[in-house]
């Protein structure tokens, strides 16, 4: 049987999609102890068997961050907001919220567009309007 991972991975790579190499435990570990914050077990998950995008797609409108651009990016916009993916068209981030379940839109952190990384992973694959909006 084929994992969720293994689904999503399969359907990036259809849409030429690069994707960068999975990571090892240890950088998210690192990664973890720089942002004190614990990425949900879906995140690890996933990016144990690829680390972000390397290049994006020909018609996918949004790119996932390696671990590295996560913390590029939290360096540069310090705040409880961590960051893992951005829509390409439209500036929206999505992310985790330190000390609250959910991922969010870091312009609109006030309440969370999914209950979890698998499922707003889910909304950026199929274009959702609530990312937008």
């Amino acid at each position: 049987m084929n994992s969720w991972t293994e689904n999503l991975i399969r359907y990036w790579r259809s849409e030429q999609v690069q994707l960068n190499e999975g990571t090892l435990i240890e950088m998210i570990s690192e990664a973890e102890e720089i942002l004190h914050f614990r990425f949900p077990g879906e995140f690890k998950e996933l990016y144990l068997q690829m680390d972000g995008f390397a290049a994006i797609g020909k018609g996918l409108p949004f790119s996932m961050w390696s671990v590295d651009r996560i913390l590029y990016e939290h360096a540069h916009h310090a705040g409880p907001f961590i960051g893992f993916a951005e829509l390409i068209q439209h500036p929206v981030v999505l992310g985790f919220r330190k000390q609250a379940a959910g991922i969010y839109l870091r312009d609109k952190p006030e309440a969370p567009v999914a209950a979890s990384f698998r499922e707003g992973l889910e909304l950026i694959v199929h274009h959702s309007e609530l990312l937008i909006h």
